[in-house]
């Protein structure tokens, strides 16, 4: 067996390695492309002339993000799993925060907050649904988010981009309408009908069930957008403060229209945590907004390097153990 299974191991690692191998090029790539075009030195000025008081300003906005973004995941457990409580939520959010820079896009971080739940919880259908709701949560506020700032701006700086939003909207609506229509349902049983996927279908059913629970309660799910966009602000935040450390001239609302752009290319999982890629976005959607070039490379350089210090904990609750645990009742 294992002479069987050990050159698809290999293989498996070769592909992963050469994955990853893709992934720091690309961010590299991408980042000497910027730094080429505005001057290396310039940037590294600009970085010079950061001030100190707005990095610490920056670092506070990201525990509060990371506060936050349990908090709101909160929400949605607790509707489900009354044991769940919020600081060993609060570590694993970390932990997927810190693990989440090595591995390709957003799906790698959310397998670490499934991993982490489901071994502090006998309902993985319930987790992952959760999460699931989580996310569809978050990319509905991140279009909204976008909608508003064109609302308050124009779209000059990225044309078409409130018809992009809208039409990402329309897709997360189908896909909701889908999960929810019997049609489709009996569709994804009999796709599984076979008795080796019996777990599957099961796993399956349960998901729809804690679907289901979710749609009969409307306030839940009203509160939980609120507090998806409410995220997405400290999100803006962050980057806007960063722009203050580093003198960035741009407006409010060009962070409101840029910011949600630039996640939403981040999960693409073409480079390493968004490096390159957030670079590159940031200067090609502040500049329309009348910023210097260096100064928003810089200041991209910082919230990454920020944002990599900020998650550092998650590699102590790595070490610690990782997953919220259940109150002993």
């Amino acid at each position: 067996m294992n002479e069987v299974s050990s050159p698809t191991s290999r293989k498996r690692i070769l592909l992963k390695k050469g994955l990853a191998i893709a992934r720091a090029l690309v961010s590299l790539g991408l980042l000497a492309l910027v730094l080429r075009q505005l001057g290396f030195a310039n940037t590294i000025d600009a970085l010079r002339d950061t001030r100190l008081i707005w990095v610490l300003v920056v670092l506070l906005l990201m525990f509060v993000e990371g506060l936050h973004g349990t908090y709101k995941w909160l929400i949605l457990l607790k509707h489900t799993d009354h044991n769940v409580r919020f600081w060993p939520l609060f570590k694993l959010t970390y932990i997927s925060g810190f693990v989440g820079m090595f591995l390709p896009g957003a799906v790698g971080i959310e397998l670490v907050r499934m991993y982490g739940l489901a071994k502090h919880t006998s309902d993985l259908a319930t987790s992952f649904t959760s999460i699931l709701m989580d996310r569809i949560l978050g990319l509905t506020g991140l279009c909204l988010t976008i909608l508003i700032g064109v609302f308050l701006v124009g779209r000059e700086s990225i044309p078409n981009i409130e018809y992009w939003a809208a039409g990402a909207l329309v897709l997360i609506a189908c896909g909701w309408i889908a999960i929810m229509n019997p049609w489709f349902r009996r569709m994804t049983d009999w796709m599984l009908s076979h008795h080796l996927l019996a777990v599957v279908r099961d796993k399956q059913n349960k998901v729809y069930i804690s679907m289901d629970e979710y749609r009969s309660r409307p306030g839940l799910l009203a509160w939980a957008m609120l507090q998806s966009l409410l995220y997405n602000g400290i999100r803006i935040s962050v980057c806007y403060t960063a722009g203050l450390a580093i003198g960035v001239q741009a407006p409010v609302a060009g962070y409101i229209v840029a910011v949600p752009v630039i996640i939403f290319v981040m999960l693409i999982p073409i480079s390493i945590a968004g490096w390159g890629v957030r670079e590159l976005m940031f200067v090609q959607i502040l500049t329309a907004y009348g910023a210097d070039g260096e100064k928003v490379a810089a200041m991209s350089i910082l919230v990454g390097i920020l944002g990599t210090i900020s998650v550092l904990p998650g590699a102590l609750f790595c070490i610690k153990g990782m997953g919220p645990g259940r109150s002993s009742e």
